[in-house]
C-alpha cells in the first residue's frame, strides 16, 4: 500500500472528506480517542480532519500528515 504525505491541495482535501464520511473505510481517527476528552462528531469517536497541511485533530493537538494515495480519488459507492 503507498502513501501520500502533506501538503495537499484543495481538490485533495475534499476527497480526504469523502473518504472520511463513504463508510467505504474506516475513518482515520485520533490516537488520543479514549482519553474521555473527545466527541463522536463525524460518526465516529476523535474522527480527524483533513486539512492542506495534514490531519488535524478538533479535540486534542494530534496531528498526521499521510494519507493513502487511494483516498486522493474519489471513493466507490455503496450499494444499498
Amino acid at each position: 500500500m503507498s502513501f501520500v504525505q502533506a501538503p495537499w491541495t484543495e481538490e485533495q482535501v475534499a476527497a480526504l472528506e469523502r473518504w472520511q464520511a463513504s463508510g467505504v473505510v474506516h475513518p482515520f481517527t485520533c490516537v488520543n480517542r479514549g482519553d474521555g476528552k473527545h466527541s463522536n462528531e463525524g460518526g465516529d469517536l476523535g474522527i480527524l480532519t483533513p486539512t492542506p497541511t495534514g490531519w488535524i485533530c478538533r479535540s486534542c493537538d494530534y496531528r498526521q500528515d499521510w494519507a493513502h494515495d487511494f483516498m486522493l480519488l474519489d471513493p466507490p459507492k455503496l450499494k444499498t
